[in-house]
């Protein structure tokens, strides 16, 4: 009756307007935004309320979605952290910086400066985890995903500190959490392919348990995200970028994408690598974004180098870490994508 011509602005139609995703009613069936534009246009004497909501709803046939979005919390300088020479002032930092956005990407800034201060002696101080706590109330952050400390790159009998510092914030209820989905891509790719080659990446995404309120998806084929990676180039590695693909319209037909619940701001991208024979996530919202040296023989993503053993990573201007991963150039990569479920 909603879309029906005998339509009625009523209390029933205004409870539905306001609660239905229109977004989703649009794609099924294009014809509805007109009917909906006309039926809005006939609304006689609206009142204050009326009229915001007849506004709001005129926006909602009016927006274009675009094609691609941004994944949060990506290509922030490592030179940021480095600047600090003690972990209270690092802290002070990320607890502050209007360029930490989320707890993940907190969590991520004190391992990548741990692990460029391996082995210098650091040591936590005792109430760290309160000061934490602290921060992470201050800014209303959601919790970390307990897959994301568990599975960092760390060697915890060589340096303890580590060790020490993943324990303490997982078994901290108030700060690591299971509320994430996280979801590998369906393919692996070597260095070469995932940074300097155009990507449409593809995740799968469990239909069972993608939306608590609505329950299971009903639609045939699978759930998914796509990735889509514009690559690094020699003279232009700025062009760097990791999106969300987020217009349904442009997935393929063996993939729909759940627009409704899943947005970039959602999403927290790593890279998952097999490293001393243990699958492992890596880092990268503090490593900016990939370049190469001087001469185009070696690329790295901040602390990860992709070259052949024996190899010395010289030549990269700037260089502000003095602690590395090398992988083989045959290394696969993994994207992987933390999902935060509302």
């Amino acid at each position: 009756k909603l879309w029906s011509q005998r339509w009625v602005w009523d209390k029933n139609a205004k409870y539905f307007l306001r609660n239905i995703n229109l977004s989703r009613c649009f794609r099924k069936n294009p014809d509805l935004q007109e009917t909906l534009i006309q039926h809005l246009a006939s609304v006689e004497s609206p009142s204050a309320e009326d009229y915001k909501l007849v506004l709001s709803l005129y926006k909602s046939c009016n927006t274009v979605v675009a094609k691609y979005s941004n994944i949060p919390n990506l290509f922030n300088s490592f030179k940021m952290l480095n600047r600090y020479s003690t972990f209270e002032e690092l802290l002070k930092f990320l607890g502050s910086a209007k360029e930490v956005k989320s707890f993940n990407m907190f969590f991520e800034g004190i391992f990548c400066w741990l692990f460029n201060h391996a082995n210098s002696g650091t040591k936590l101080p005792a109430d760290f985890d309160d000061s934490i706590v602290e921060i992470k109330l201050e800014r209303g952050w959601k919790n970390i995903s307990s897959h994301l400390v568990e599975m960092l790159v760390v060697d915890g009998e060589r340096y303890p500190v580590f060790q020490s510092f993943e324990n303490t914030i997982t078994k901290c209820q108030t700060l690591s959490s299971e509320g994430y989905e996280y979801v590998t891509s369906v393919l692996d790719y070597n260095w070469q392919d995932f940074l300097l080659k155009d990507n449409d990446i593809e995740f799968l995404i469990n239909k069972t348990g993608l939306n608590p309120i609505e329950g299971p998806c009903g639609e045939s084929g699978e759930c998914g995200i796509i990735i889509h990676v514009t690559p690094s180039t020699e003279e232009n590695v700025s062009s760097f970028n990791i999106q969300l693909l987020q217009d349904p319209d442009a997935y393929p037909n063996h993939i729909h994408f759940h627009a409704d619940f899943i947005s970039s701001k959602n999403l927290h991208f790593v890279l998952e690598m097999t490293f001393s024979g243990k699958k492992r996530l890596f880092p990268v919202s503090w490593y900016d974004k990939p370049n190469c040296n001087i001469d185009g023989s070696i690329w790295k993503w901040g602390a990860i180098y992709f070259m052949d053993r024996g190899e010395t990573p010289l030549g990269f201007p700037d260089e502000s870490i003095d602690w590395r991963w090398g992988l083989g150039r045959q290394a696969k990569i993994t994207p992987a994508l933390l999902i935060y479920k509302e």
